[in-house]
């Protein structure tokens, strides 16, 4: 069985990247790391995605809690597709995903 695609939805996509561009104006480097550890993580959901916690604002989604940034990897996911709902800041306003 093959492992399932990965999937961004589109305001996910406009938070990495502007976490991307904000970590590279403090210090350029630093949103390449961020990328990296996004893609880290993303492999190892994609690994075992219903080992990672579910998240407390929705039952069908789940989080991976980055270590160097203060971003959670909020993602949903079946068989076939994993879908990052939100590059969702860990101390900023706590489910605000959820409409997605």
């Amino acid at each position: 069985m093959s492992e399932p695609r990965i999937r961004f939805h589109p305001a996910a996509a406009e938070e990495l990247e502007a976490a991307f561009d904000w970590y590279e104006e403090q210090d350029p480097g630093l949103g390449v790391a961020l990328v990296n550890e996004v893609q880290r993580a993303l492999a190892l959901v994609r690994s075992r995605p219903e080992a990672w916690s579910v998240s407390p604002f929705d039952a069908r989604a789940r989080f991976f809690r980055l270590t160097r940034f203060p971003y959670r990897v909020v993602f949903a996911h079946d068989a076939n597709e994993i879908v990052v709902i939100a590059l969702a800041h860990a101390r900023r306003r706590p489910g605000y995903w959820r409409a997605r």
